[in-house]
């Protein structure tokens, strides 16, 4: 009897991650509707690989969410910092330019 699907270390290879990992998604349900057991080896039909590679999508979406946050995150804090060094300098601008207008002030007093 040829096997219908594909084997757990066929989709393991294909996304990159263990048998173990696979073998953890193999749920009840995917088992009893979409796989059938040849000897000791497992042949998943295409229909529960879609199943299966649909929660590897899904947890992959997730971290690259948390990915995102944190590196917004450091961006914000980069851009903050560089924002505060800006305002400083500015600051620093204005305080000169009120010392040589309060200067101008007491010469044009004098006068």
């Amino acid at each position: 009897m040829k096997p219908n699907g594909k084997t757990i270390r066929q989709i393991a290879d294909e996304i990159g991650v263990s048998k173990t990992a696979i073998r953890k998604k193999l749920t009840d349900e995917i088992r009893n509707q979409f796989a059938e057991t040849i000897g000791n080896i497992i042949y998943i039909s295409e229909q529960g690989e879609k199943l299966i590679k649909s929660e590897f999508k899904n947890l992959s979406e997730n971290q690259v969410s948390t990915n995102d946050s944190a590196n917004q995150a450091e961006t914000v804090s980069v851009l903050v910092s560089m924002l505060q060094r800006e305002l400083d300098i500015k600051n620093e601008q204005i305080k000169e330019l009120n010392a040589r207008l309060a200067e101008s002030n007491a010469a044009l007093v004098e006068a």
